[in-house]
């Protein structure tokens, strides 16, 4: 991930997290996190939604992207920080994860077709 597409995913988080109060509901994302000393920490983050985004497409496509916008801050810094191929593949195992719990945890079928 680049210097920019970090930062740009640390605006959208931000504005997840300023915009959550107009939001009723909030799901958890949570993962365990790799940290290049080769342990994990468990991170998690909530992530606003309304119940009636699950109800339609787009709305349901809102709220993956909001989920996985999290993931970023849910599984450690920008990849230009991790300091080989097999921290990615750990940061990038971890975002799956985290996803996988929080569309699993909504039990949405529009959700989940989005997700797979």
């Amino acid at each position: 991930m680049t210097r920019f597409a970090s930062i740009a995913a640390g605006f959208a988080f931000a504005a997840v997290l300023m915009a959550g109060s107009a939001f009723a509901e909030s799901v958890r994302v949570e993962a365990a996190a790799p940290l290049p000393s080769g342990l994990y920490q468990t991170r998690a983050a909530m992530v606003p939604y309304q119940a009636g985004e699950l109800a339609s497409d787009d709305g349901a496509r809102a709220v993956y992207a909001r989920i996985e916008a999290s993931t970023h801050a849910v599984c450690g810094e920008n990849l230009a920080q991790q300091p080989s191929e097999a921290m990615t593949h750990k940061y990038a195992a971890c975002r799956a994860r985290a996803m996988a719990g929080a569309v699993k945890d909504l039990d949405s079928p529009r959700l989940t077709a989005i997700a797979h």
